[in-house]
C-alpha cells in the first residue's frame, strides 16, 4: 500500500507547473489570488500545502510568507515561514498595505490589484482576442483627429467600434501603451 503523504503530493504536483521562477498554481484560486486545495473534503491554501510537503508541519501562529509576492507560488524555496509582525511587514514592504479609509501609508503603493503590481502579466492592445483595433489604427485615429480632419463619430463609424472607444483612445484611457 503507498504511503498517504506519497499519494498527496501526487495528486498536489498534478496543480502547478514547474519552471525556472515562480510554480504558478493551475487550479482554483481563492478571490485573492492564493492557490486553493482539498485535502480530506477541507479546503487549505496551496502554498501552505507546498510548505508542508517540503519542510513540515507549520507552527501555530506562523504564516507561510513569499520572497516573490506572488499568491499562486508553490516553489517551496520562494516560501519562508514569519509570524504576524513578519506578514504585517511584508505586505507594507512590498507595496500592498492600505492604512485608514483606503488611502496609502507614506512611502508605500497601497496597491494590492495584481494588474498594477505585474503589469507585465497584462495582455494589452492586439494581444487582446477581443481587440478590432491594430496599433497602426490606434496611431492612425490619434493623428487623424488630432489634425482635425474627421470626427470622433467619423472615426468610430469608418473603425466599425462605438464613438466612446475612439473617445478612450484619444483621450489615452485606453490603448496608452501606444505613443
Amino acid at each position: 500500500m503507498a504511503h498517504p503523504t506519497q499519494d498527496l503530493e501526487t495528486r498536489f504536483r498534478k496543480h502547478y507547473v514547474q519552471s525556472e521562477g515562480c510554480w504558478e498554481w493551475q487550479s482554483s484560486v481563492h478571490r485573492n489570488g492564493y492557490g486553493k486545495f482539498n485535502i480530506g473534503g477541507k479546503t487549505m491554501l496551496a502554498h501552505r500545502i507546498a510548505w508542508e510537503l517540503a519542510f513540515g508541519n507549520i507552527p501555530d501562529g506562523r504564516y507561510v510568507l513569499h520572497h516573490c509576492d506572488n499568491p499562486r507560488c508553490v516553489r517551496p524555496d520562494h516560501l519562508f515561514l514569519g509570524d504576524d509582525k513578519a506578514n504585517v511587514d511584508d505586505m507594507w514592504l512590498k507595496g500592498r498595505g492600505k492604512s485608514g479609509k483606503g488611502t496609502p501609508r507614506l512611502g508605500s503603493r497601497g496597491d494590492r490589484h495584481w494588474k498594477r503590481r505585474m503589469p507585465e502579466r497584462v495582455k494589452r492592445g492586439e494581444a487582446c482576442s477581443w481587440s478590432k483595433l491594430s496599433e497602426d489604427d490606434v496611431r492612425a485615429i490619434r493623428a487623424r483627429y488630432a489634425a482635425g480632419e474627421i470626427t470622433q463619430r467619423e472615426l468610430a463609424d469608418e473603425f466599425n467600434v462605438h464613438v466612446m472607444v475612439i473617445n478612450s483612445i484619444i483621450l489615452r484611457r485606453s490603448w496608452k501603451h501606444i505613443p
